[in-house]
């Protein structure tokens, strides 16, 4: 059997789903089955295995912005400094937006976190 549960695959030819159930073939040489869960349908559908492709989300092309983000998930935005203050951390990634209306949700996000990890912190020993 080539996928098993929670597998991520194709099946009608662009639509991704997960399987949820093998049955495997029989001793007579009936091809395998399974029952994968459709996003498109919403619903569970069941394909022989020679219907499925496995899903390689690996093999996309990533563009500028994907990269960046990806390389900073693995090994961390390089431009990144402990010793920042929020203000400056905000400014350091203003070239990571497209638009000044998305810098300025970010701006907004990143000054509520300070300003709640500066509360838990004052209080986190009943101060």
């Amino acid at each position: 059997m080539k996928f098993c549960f929670s597998d991520m695959v194709v099946v009608e030819k662009n639509l991704i789903g997960c399987v949820v159930k093998s049955w495997c073939g029989s001793l007579k040489g009936a091809e395998p089955e399974y029952e994968v869960y459709v996003r498109m349908y919403n619903q569970i559908k069941a394909y022989k295995e020679s219907e499925i492709e496995r899903y390689m989300v690996r093999h996309k092309y990533l563009d500028e912005q994907e990269l960046k983000w990806n390389r900073n998930a693995v090994v961390g935005n390089s431009g990144f400094d402990m010793n920042m203050s929020t203000d400056e951390f905000i400014e350091s990634c203003k070239n990571d937006f497209e638009n000044e209306e998305d810098f300025e949700q970010f701006k907004n996000a990143a000054n509520s976190f300070a300003g709640f990890m500066k509360e838990f912190w004052n209080n986190k020993d009943g101060k």
